[in-house]
């Protein structure tokens, strides 16, 4: 009987990886938790000053290292891959903290106010832009919690000055 030592090349590899094969099992330093699947890593809620968001509104998300983001237009349909998003209106102008609407401003009155919520599967890390109906574009960095299911972060689209 032969044995793998470590003189032979499988024999070197295999002593190699051993430690990294044994460290990568118990470890789950770069994701979420083992009990996390089935749920997606962010939820993104977009808003806007205003209460309306814009009829353009476009999210552009890049994720797991491709060069191709996948982006979900509001306008138009999308075949989502790892981007779900739904959208969400609510008569008569929420009005919430930090809200305008008291004092006249637009989403008072009766105004819809509207947000879009996205699931995004990404098992990992993406970007997010949010962009339209000339509002500056809003980018965000998401990054999975070890601790986390689900991390959720939420864009306002703000007019910048002279807007």
């Amino acid at each position: 009987m032969r044995s793998l030592g470590l003189s032979s090349p499988l024999g070197v590899i295999s002593g190699a990886l051993a430690p990294l094969l044994i460290f990568s099992a118990g470890c789950r330093a770069n994701g979420p938790p083992a009990e996390c699947s089935g749920e997606p890593a962010f939820v993104v809620t977009v808003t806007a000053q205003g209460g309306k968001l814009p009829a353009d509104l476009e999210l552009e998300v890049r994720y797991g290292g491709s060069q191709a983001p996948e982006t979900y237009q509001r306008r138009s349909p999308h075949r989502p891959e790892v981007v779900f998003c739904s959208l969400d209106a609510e008569a008569g102008g929420a009005g919430g903290a930090g809200s305008d609407s008291a004092a006249g401003a637009p989403g008072a009155g009766g105004e819809v106010s509207e947000s879009l919520a996205c699931r995004l599967w990404t098992e990992g890390p993406a970007s997010v832009v949010a962009r339209g109906g000339g509002y500056p574009p809003v980018l965000l960095d998401l990054r999975v919690d070890s601790e986390l299911c689900t991390v959720v972060e939420s864009i306002e689209l703000i007019r910048g000055d002279g807007g």
